[in-house]
Parts: structure tokens; C-alpha cells; sequence
């Protein structure tokens, strides 16, 4: 029926409209303007207009919101490296994303997978505790982040090509 017809192109409307909210892109005119349909059909190529429309200007205004959620991610994981429950999972709840946006913006920003760039960035604060500090390998790993001291020194020696008490040993003479 023409009525059930209207009452499924509402429903339709009413969904759109809560996804523009979301986005904070409202535009009062263009509700009203849609709302007004005449029939289905018209409905119809309102909606389609009025997408590719809200689709071109929210590319814009995407590559802004990615660039504030590289800066937002980068400061976290900048801030947290050291903590050992630092991970792809954690960065997505902290940032209210999937783990798949949070490692692409990664990528992106860094050049770098997630896992790689919190490795080396422990690996380099590493290296300042081994010579600026008198702490043991094993408590050094703990404050870098690494939960197990054998797994630290295993990628520290990858990384460097020698172990750390060697690296400490070169460095102070």
C-alpha cells in the first residue's frame, strides 16, 4: 500500500538522519527538504543526491579527522610505551576505534607496524637505562615494558647484536 510504501521511506529517513547526527552533519534545510518527498522514487533520488553530496564534503573533513586521530594515537602510545598492557587492543579502546583503523593510522604516521615501533621505542629506552642506570637487565625489561627479562634480552641482542650486559659494558668502558 502507498501508506506502508511512506511509513518504510520515514523509517528509511529517520535512519539516515541518525547517521548525519553522528557525524555532527546536520543540515535543517536538507531534512526538511527530504522529508517532503512526493513518492518513494522520489525519495529515493533525494537520498542519493543527498549522500554523494554529505559523501564529497566528509572527505574532506576525514583526512582532518585522521590527521587529529594520528596526532591523538601517537601521543598515547608516546606516553604508554612503557606499560606493559600497551597494545593494538588497548590503543583501539583508548581511541573508541577497531584495531584495524588504529593500525593503519599507525602505518600511516609511522612507517612502522604497531608491534615494531613499541619495540624499538622500549629497545631505545633501554639502552639509556643500561648506561645511565645501575638497575639489573631484569628490572630495566620490567620499566620498558617487557613482561619477561630472557624475551628482552633475546630482541635486545637481535637489535643490537649483543646482549645487554655487554651494551652496558661497551658503554661504560
Amino acid at each position: 500500500s502507498e501508506a506502508g510504501r511512506k511509513y518504510f521511506c520515514y523509517n528509511l529517513l529517520n535512519v539516515y538522519f541518525s547517521a548525519l547526527r553522528r557525524e555532527m552533519r546536520t543540515n535543517d534545510a536538507e531534512t526538511e527538504r527530504l522529508i517532503a518527498f512526493e513518492s518513494p522514487g522520489h525519495m529515493f533520488v533525494m537520498l542519493r543526491q543527498s549522500i554523494a553530496v554529505s559523501c564529497r564534503s566528509s572527505s574532506d573533513g576525514d583526512k582532518n579527522t585522521d590527521n587529529q586521530m594520528r596526532d591523538k594515537l601517537l601521543k598515547y602510545v608516546d606516553e604508554n610505551y612503557c606499560d606493559t598492557a600497551l597494545c593494538l587492543i588497548s590503543a583501539a579502546d583508548y581511541m573508541e576505534t577497531s584495531i584495524y583503523v588504529v593500525s593503519r593510522l599507525f602505518k600511516e604516521a609511522t612507517g612502522r607496524g604497531f608491534k615494531e615501533y613499541i619495540t624499538e621505542k622500549r629497545l631505545e629506552k633501554a639502552c639509556d637505562l643500561l648506561v645511565t642506570t645501575k638497575d639489573s637487565i631484569s628490572i630495566i625489561s620490567g620499566k620498558v615494558g617487557f613482561e619477561n627479562p630472557t624475551y628482552f634480552s633475546t630482541l635486545f641482542k637481535m637489535q643490537y647484536g649483543i646482549p645487554p650486559v655487554q651494551y652496558r659494558k661497551n658503554s661504560n668502558g
